[in-house]
């Protein structure tokens, strides 16, 4: 089986097999976009922004999404860290390479995503997060949301 060599369409930056993930521009791309943006929590946009800007590939980082971006949203358990719930994101992620445009897309709509509530510890919150970000989103790439 032979891979698939690809140039990035900004930098000409020769990518990994198989991937048209460019580390430099997409973390210009996040970067330029920090200020588009807020949790209204300092240390949850600090989180956020972490993961975009060290992301090796387009499901490896979270994003900051708007409640009203979903529908269908269903309470699903109340813990110490916050309250977890089910819902359709409307637009869904932007990981699909599209050619024509150059640039990530969404192209799946309606995508069953888990959101997390803040609860009354940002730490612990975003302890929990991190780990299951970790532990679960890399090893089973789950979508997860953090809602406000």
């Amino acid at each position: 089986m032979s891979s698939t060599r690809h140039y990035c369409p900004e930098c000409d930056q020769r990518l990994r097999d198989n991937s048209w993930w460019c580390n430099p521009c997409q973390r210009r791309h996040f970067e330029e976009n920090f200020d588009n943006w807020s949790t209204g929590d300092k240390d949850i946009d600090d989180f956020l922004k972490h993961t975009q800007i060290n992301a090796q590939e387009c499901d490896q980082y979270l994003e900051w999404i708007p409640f009203s971006a979903f529908i269908n949203v269903n309470k699903s358990e109340i813990s110490e860290v916050g309250t977890l719930f089910s819902a359709n994101w409307i637009r869904g992620p932007s990981d699909t390479w599209d050619p024509v445009e150059s640039e990530y897309v969404a192209k799946r709509s309606l995508l069953k995503v888990a959101l997390i509530s803040l609860g009354s510890s940002t730490l612990l919150f975003l302890k929990e997060v991190n780990f299951f970000l970790i532990f679960i989103v890399r090893f089973f790439l789950c979508n997860v949301f953090l809602i406000n």
